[in-house]
């Protein structure tokens, strides 16, 4: 344990960029939302502003231009206005005016100080968005909002250039001119839709938001949950009607999932089919339903108040998605998945997700930290009490209850206590989510909002997590939702925070009920049971670090950093005793006192550096914590995390991991159009914006070189896997490469040993008439690729009977897939399969057949738990978007042949997909148990229909090959056939016998000499066909 004792004074901190100067003292007139009272009387906006310029930090530059406005039942006027420097729109800044008859009441909001750059961009758009796509794709795996980047193709719209400061929505006084792009993906099962900001000087991404929110005549509809409602639909002919309702604002839309207005031929629509396209139903009504809310208890007409049009979308991300969302313009909902949640159509998810629409056009609160967990809260609030009015006979505070298919799974959230989801009840208690996962937990930290709301309208007593007695009295629904949407629509803005709520819910009450009211009352009671009270942030520091990313070279020392700032409404006294915590796995916590010796103002920030370097006893290489705790009452955000690393090089190395050259349809061309690498730094020194990194290629059909700009600063310790059009690096690239090596070059590298990589192509021959696999003899593993996970799935060649035969079978002891009824939904919502993958000549072909034997196992372990235990071993053929039927369910082992007629002179890719889910024990020669599920595959052909020469007897049996030398095979046409053999030679004698065969079989001839001999068929106990075949010498 390391304690030293220091006394500071305070400093104002100067934050250089671009030669433009910030000071964090602008923290002294930065609003940060407070509810500003207003005893003149002030009639005049303009003058309201320019008498206010100096307080607010505005220069003749800013100006305040109003946005919308609404009147409120009591009469007050609320009036939006957002600010703009130089004519451009300042992101986040927002002030709320309410106004009464003439008089300006109070206003709230974050207007942003000192504003003094220069608009006019060193880049143009064309600059800015080459290297955007990198950017995006590594800052949204970090929140977690993609996990498989490389498969999103975005498109970019330039929406002009804006202000933003660079810390946004937190402030730091540092203001950057960015341009505002809309980034979206047409994935209709991994939307994208960002708000993203690049700064107009260099290219670099500030930050990104989305917008993604993850979620005429009378007719009827016949729904999933609520039986038959009554709704509006359109007619637009005789017998011809549409799922929309023109007569509630200018909409209430239902479209199907290729955005198409569901059609019908009568008023009734049951619309109830495979497809679950009586989810239209349940949608159309509660749309309606939500319109109608809105409009009767607050006046709100439509998604934006003015009529806005409430459109729906069924069916989202395809068959099965256990998800819904507001895209920014519409609310799509999935079916939800075979085995665990019916299709999310619920009110209380309809509600939700027209909410956030909702949110968009009132306080607009941006989907990340405090602000995105208030978004999901009100959302949740607004689908529950959607619920609450139209199926009250089913409300609950759970969130999603009635789609859940069997009670032992979960509910998605619940409202009476969060935590049983390990979501959190208190602020900053058990389950707070601090990391950068799901926007920093958005979804998580609603849970907070949402038990003060299950209060505010049930009441309850109790002692909160740190021990203190609440008892908060109920006011019902009607009073509580009234509040939530005064919050929404007349005080919080972009960037609020739980602090902002506190007040602004204090602030509606009053508004609606007056002064002291009984509600109001409540209302701070259950701040109080879930951690927050009026002046809980009157004393109040959070720390923050000057950067989330420490490295080190050998020869440097490296010291802890933080800033700690007065976020409160009041100074802190001189003589406060501050505790510095430092902890990082598997040291020593190191303890340091910091005592004020003068009064610490509000907006100030103290930059503050540990004693304790990094090294030695503390840490190495890893993430560290900050901590602070106060030992007067005070309030503190008091956590940070950062990563130190260390490295053993001085100076700059870059290691060059792969470069991989793709063919993206090797079944057309043999021409290479994709180029990915993947570089690491494991150097001291971070790669550089504007860095240019070359690649030196040598191929066998000739050499390339050719650089790529460094859009974004790699850090040490950081990886960057980056893929790119061949024709963006050259239209000169050789074509038919089979192999290549890359050195790469940059200009502070002097290591070298780690630039070089080479590697072959991995070329797909195709198959042609007259192809044949048994996996003996001659290796032709060039013909086929094997695509499968290595860690769920296994492959090898092995014997069966004598046989050699391709085995595929599962890695793991338990496998996850979602246990679905239907076979084939079982089969498609299994992600792990192995493909056995082709391409496919058969050009001159007028019937070509494609042909396999097949033997499949199942681990009797894992029976219990599959709906159907013979799903665990399950194949088909898949072609030019056509499936075969589902290969499953055959007598284990025995030898099943298939055949697939593929289509008059196909051309192009064919796979064998193998679904095998669990192993218990290795393989061990030639021991195959049923401890595993395996499938076996062995005699794949390709032929023309004519050229099989195979003749079946009447009663459907062929025996082949005939003479034969090694292995005779015989089987039915009926793949679910079952018979008996006995083979007799020429004088009678029996030399062999099976029972209990499907379909067909095969014996090796070692136990025959050379000779004629007979073999029976027998079924039922009776022969039923005999053929004669010679064994050859």
């Amino acid at each position: 344990m390391f304690r030293c004792l220091l006394f500071v004074t305070f400093i104002i901190l100067t934050i250089k960029a671009d030669c433009q100067e910030t000071t964090l003292s602008k923290r002294l007139v930065y609003n940060a939302n407070k509810i500003k009272q207003i005893n003149a009387v002030e009639s005049d906006v303009n003058a309201y502003f320019k008498n206010n310029a100096a307080q607010f930090g505005l220069s003749k530059y800013d100006k305040l231009v109003s946005s919308n406005s609404r009147k409120n039942r009591n009469g007050t006027t609320v009036k939006k206005y957002r600010q703009y420097y130089k004519n451009l729109n300042v992101i986040g800044g927002t002030y709320i005016l309410h106004t009464k008859g003439n008089q300006i009441e109070k206003g709230s909001g974050s207007l942003w100080p000192f504003i003094d750059i220069e608009v006019e961009p060193k880049l143009s758009f064309d600059d800015v968005i080459q290297d955007c796509e990198v950017q995006l794709k590594k800052a949204l795996t970090l929140t977690q909002n993609i996990y498989n980047p490389n498969t999103i193709d975005f498109q970019f719209e330039n929406e002009g250039l804006c202000i933003i400061d660079k810390s946004y929505p937190d402030f730091s006084g540092d203001y950057r001119l960015v341009y505002q792009v809309s980034a979206t993906s047409p994935d209709k099962s991994d939307p994208i839709n960002e708000e993203v900001y690049l700064d107009a000087s260099d290219g670099r991404l500030i930050t990104h938001f989305s917008h993604i929110h993850i979620h005429q005549v009378p007719g009827v509809v016949k729904t999933s949950y609520y039986g038959e409602r009554e709704v509006i639909i359109d007619s637009i002919a005789p017998d011809e009607y549409l799922l929309q309702d023109l007569s509630r604002g200018l909409g209430v839309i239902t479209l199907d999932e290729d955005l198409d207005v569901y059609e019908h031929d009568q008023k009734y629509w049951d619309l109830t089919n495979e497809n679950l396209d009586e989810v239209s139903g349940d949608l159309h009504y509660g749309a309606s339903a939500f319109y109608d809310m809105m409009l009767d208890r607050f006046e709100w007409s439509g998604i934006d108040g003015d009529g806005g049009e409430l459109i729906s979308v069924a069916h989202a991300g395809g068959k099965f998605l256990v998800n819904a969302y507001w895209d920014g313009r519409r609310a799509r909902f999935g079916n939800g998945d075979c085995d665990r949640y019916k299709p999310l159509v619920t009110l209380d998810i309809v509600g939700h997700e027209f909410a956030h629409g909702i949110t968009d056009y009132t306080s607009d609160l941006i989907y990340s930290r405090e602000s995105g967990a208030l978004n999901e809260s009100f959302s949740d609030i607004f689908g529950k009490a959607l619920e609450y009015y139209y199926d009250y006979d089913n409300f609950t505070w759970l969130i999603g209850d009635q789609i859940r298919r069997h009670e032992e799974v979960n509910f998605i959230r619940s409202m009476v206590d969060p935590r049983d989801r390990s979501d959190p009840k208190f602020y900053k208690g058990i389950h707070w989510a601090s990391g950068s996962g799901d926007n920093y937990g958005v979804h998580t930290n609603s849970g907070v909002l949402n038990h003060w709301f299950y209060l505010l309208v049930e009441g309850g007593i109790g002692t909160n997590e740190v021990g203190e007695p609440y008892q908060v009295f109920p006011i019902g629904m009607d009073d509580a939702i009234e509040i939530a949407f005064t919050m929404q629509s007349s005080y919080l803005t972009e960037n609020s925070n739980y602090f902002d709520a506190l007040y602004a819910s204090i602030e509606s009450s009053k508004d609606l009920f007056g002064d002291f009211s009984f509600q109001e009352e409540s209302v701070i009671n259950a701040w109080k049971a879930v951690g927050l009270y009026p002046g809980i942030n009157n004393l109040f520091v959070k720390l923050e670090l000057p950067k989330e990313v420490y490295t080190a070279c050998p020869s440097e020392t490296v010291y802890p950093e933080c800033y700690i700032s007065n976020i409160g409404r009041e100074n802190i006294p001189a003589g406060t005793e501050f505790v510095l915590i430092l902890e990082a796995s598997g040291t020593n916590k190191v303890f340091e006192d910091l005592v004020l010796d003068e009064e610490f103002e509000v907006g100030d920030s103290i930059f503050y550096t540990f004693q304790e370097p990094f090294g030695k006893s503390l840490i190495n290489n890893g993430f560290f914590d900050i901590s602070i705790e106060v030992k007067n009452v005070i309030s503190a955000l008091s956590e940070v995390r950062g990563d130190y690393i260390s490295s053993d090089v001085e100076g700059v190395d870059i290691e060059l991991v792969s470069i991989d050259l793709y063919n993206r349809d090797p079944c057309l061309s043999s021409d290479i159009d994709l180029f990915r690498y993947r570089i690491d730094n494991k150097g001291c020194r971070s790669i550089e914006i504007g860095d240019s990194i070359f690649f030196e290629i040598k191929t066998d059909k000739g050499d390339l070189d050719f650089g790529i700009r460094m859009f974004f600063e790699l850090e040490p310790g950081e990886s960057t896997l980056s893929s790119r059009g061949v024709n963006a690096i050259s239209p000169d690239f050789p074509s038919d490469i089979k192999s290549y090596s890359v050195i790469l070059v940059h200009k502070d590298d002097d290591f070298e040993e780690n630039n070089f990589y080479e590697d072959d192509i991995v070329e797909v021959f195709p198959i042609e008439r007259g192809y044949s696999e048994n996996f003996e003899g001659e290796d032709q593993s060039h013909l086929y690729v094997l695509n499968s996970s290595d860690f769920y799935n296994g492959d090898t060649i092995l014997k069966y009977r004598g046989n050699n035969m391709l085995g595929i079978y599962g890695q793991q002891d338990h496998s996850f897939y979602r246990n679905c009824e239907n076979d084939i939904d079982f089969f498609e919502q299994y992600f792990f399969e192995t493909r056995i993958e082709y391409c496919v000549d058969a050009s001159e072909m007028t019937e070509p057949i494609f042909e396999f034997n097949a033997v499949m196992f199942l681990n009797e372990d894992e029976e219990s738990l599959l709906t159907n235990h013979t799903y665990s071993s399950m194949l088909r053929v898949e072609y030019a978007d056509i499936s075969s039927q589902l290969i499953y369910d055959q007598p284990e082992g025995s030898l099943i042949n298939h055949k697939v007629a593929l289509p008059e002179n196909y051309s192009g890719e064919l796979q064998i997909v193998i679904v095998t889910l669990t192993k218990d024990g290795i393989f061990e020669n030639e021991d195959i148990t049923k401890d595993r599920d395996l499938v076996l595959i062995d005699d794949i052909k390709l032929y023309e229909k004519k050229d099989d020469k195979r003749t079946y007897t009447e009663g459907g049996y062929v025996i082949y090959p005939n003479p034969v030398k090694d292995v005779l095979r015989f089987s039915n046409s009926s793949n679910q056939k079952i018979f008996d053999i006995v083979i007799h030679n020429t004088i009678g004698q029996l030399i062999y016998k099976q029972n209990g065969i499907t379909n067909q079989d095969w014996i090796s001839t070692d136990v025959l000499s050379s000779g004629l001999y007979f073999i029976s068929f027998i079924e039922d106990d009776e022969i039923v066909d005999t053929s004669k075949f010679f064994v050859a010498e």
